[in-house]
């Protein structure tokens, strides 16, 4: 796995004023697990990377790929929140939503 996500994630932890000890709990691991996986002494599994995703609140992009860590993260006029998928600021996404109103006038 590239380093970036070793220090993506470490970037997005601390700026979620989050300590490794924190972060192992959410993922329900050890403190130690959880700081292999930061200082890249091992690659966590594709569903521990989406649960980290999820806990920072950023994207599994954000994490995985290579750009500068405090760069705009959402396109003007989207409000970025756990869950909201992108979605509109003010306004949760559903499954099947966007395909379902899109037909619709």
């Amino acid at each position: 796995m590239c380093s970036d996500f070793h220090h993506n994630l470490h970037f997005y932890r601390k700026k979620a004023g989050l300590l490794q000890k924190d972060m192992a709990e959410k993922l329900c691991c050890s403190r130690q697990a959880y700081s292999n996986y930061e200082c890249g002494r091992r690659a966590p599994s594709p569903e521990m990377i989406v649960r980290m995703a999820d806990i920072l609140g950023v994207s599994t992009d954000r994490l995985l790929r290579k750009h500068k860590p405090g760069s705009a993260a959402v396109p003007a006029g989207r409000k970025s929140t756990p869950g909201s998928a992108g979605a509109p600021a003010g306004k949760k996404s559903t499954p099947g939503s966007a395909g379902a109103q899109a037909g619709r006038k």
